[in-house]
């Protein structure tokens, strides 16, 4: 099996996908409903995919790259996310 590997190009800035799930958890409220659990998906996927990198080695920096995104994505659902709550650009 072949590791997985992703380029920086192929994959949306994470700061943009939080900004995008805040923009829109705003227009919800506004509107009413809720964001669909879908739109969470990439803004956690692919930091971790990146520091993961298919290695063994990297498990442990993966994992903290996901708390890290669970904890934004949090932030964002619930109208608290701000870019300076990135701890590493």
């Amino acid at each position: 099996m072949e590791p997985l590997s992703s380029s920086s190009a192929a994959i949306t800035d994470t700061f943009d996908q939080h900004e995008e799930l805040d923009a829109a958890r705003a227009f919800f409220d506004v509107h009413g409903g809720s964001i669909p659990l879908s739109a969470f998906g990439r803004a956690l996927q692919d930091p971790v995919l990146l520091a993961w990198k298919g290695q063994a080695a990297n498990v442990r920096s993966a994992q903290d790259a996901l708390l890290e995104r669970a904890r934004l994505n949090g932030a964002a659902r619930d109208g608290r996310y701000d870019a300076s709550m990135e701890t590493a650009r």
